[in-house]
């Protein structure tokens, strides 16, 4: 198959972000504008416009995969998303070798996007996650800490902040923070993002923006329920309880002391009620398997959880009536669980 070469990108416009405009839109169509061979070996096509993330701003690129419309049997298998000058490139390779693909490839031909649903959601949780730990940070007497670098890739997500917390204070912030984040993951609330003028958005954002947002610029900012704003570029979820549950650890890489910076790890888990992988540790938090439903309403409401959460919660086998001995040592058993997912659990926490 003939590759072009191509060592610029400043003769094509910019790639349309249309994952901007819908963050949980997983399939589109486009038109193909250019396909090439880098220098690196990768091949890439080039659209008009594209529902893949490309990887920035701490978060992973979309994977997928990409047909011809009038020839869906041609598929591109797409592995990373990159960004340069505006134009995003979807690095991948031609299923069964491509043999002919080149001939149908016009420019302008119509072309399917597909995108992971299951990766993107979980990097638009991680995403999420990170804002909402920023977010928390002056309801817990923290919002001196100003966030300098974040991670929301799923092998150990964290965000950076510069200043410090008093090592005897530590443990307790870190504890604050998370039943915080929790709190208003529990009470939801919806995720936007919008493109604003520079003096609507300083204004969404608390009054200012940071010194990398130009004057006079339109950036784009997204807004978690009623929490401020932030300039990002990234993927979210639709509603702050998408997160799930959240909990926080701090990865030490300083001493936290003086000028220097603390990490802060986000592991967003899986269910609602995901708190623990031990069985002992979860039957001394959980209601007893034999509460009537007014004393269980009690102890989930002391728990934060509303009446309508507890009947939901109760369809998962854990709780109350419909906790099942036969799954609950599965569920609460580390050694039941993926060997590799639980060694990758640990390592991030």
């Amino acid at each position: 198959m003939m590759m072009m070469e191509v060592t610029t990108t400043t003769t094509a416009n910019p790639t349309k972000l249309d994952y901007h405009d819908d963050m949980w839109k997983f399939h589109s169509v486009s038109s193909f504008v250019s396909f090439f061979q880098g220098e690196d070996g990768r091949c890439a096509l080039i659209l008009d416009s594209t529902i893949f993330y490309p990887q920035g701003g701490g978060q992973p690129s979309d994977t997928g995969f990409i047909t011809i419309s009038s020839h869906p049997h041609f598929k591109f298998i797409v592995n990373d998303v990159r960004s340069k000058d505006g134009i995003v490139f979807h690095y991948g390779f031609f299923e069964n070798s491509g043999e002919g693909f080149e001939s149908k490839l016009e420019k302008g031909v119509q072309v399917l996007l597909y995108v992971d649903e299951s990766r993107r959601t979980l990097n638009s949780r991680l995403h999420s996650a990170g804002h909402l730990l920023d977010a928390c940070l002056g309801n817990v007497g923290l919002g001196y800490l100003e966030p300098t670098k974040a991670y929301h890739f799923p092998d150990g997500p964290y965000v950076e902040y510069k200043g410090s917390v008093p090592q005897s204070e530590m443990q307790m912030k870190q504890k604050e923070l998370e039943i915080e984040a929790n709190k208003l993951i529990s009470k939801g609330g919806k995720v936007s993002a919008a493109i604003l003028p520079y003096e609507e958005a300083c204004e969404l954002c608390g009054g200012c923006l940071p010194d990398y947002i130009p004057k006079g610029s339109t950036p784009r900012i997204v807004k978690l329920g009623d929490t401020p704003g932030c300039p990002c570029g990234g993927t979210h979820v639709a509603d702050i309880s998408e997160i799930l549950s959240m909990k926080v650890r701090h990865r030490r890489n300083m001493d936290g002391v003086g000028d220097g910076t603390i990490k802060l790890g986000t592991v967003p888990l899986r269910r609602r009620d995901s708190t623990t992988a031990s069985l002992s540790t979860a039957n001394s938090n959980l209601p007893g398997p034999n509460l009537n439903l007014s004393n269980l309403i009690i102890a989930f409401s002391n728990k934060g959880f509303t009446a309508k959460e507890l009947v939901a919660l109760s369809g998962s086998h854990t709780i109350g009536q419909a906790r099942c001995a036969v799954f609950r040592s599965h569920i609460y058993n580390d050694t039941n669980i993926n060997a590799e997912e639980n060694t990758r659990t640990e390592d991030v926490a």
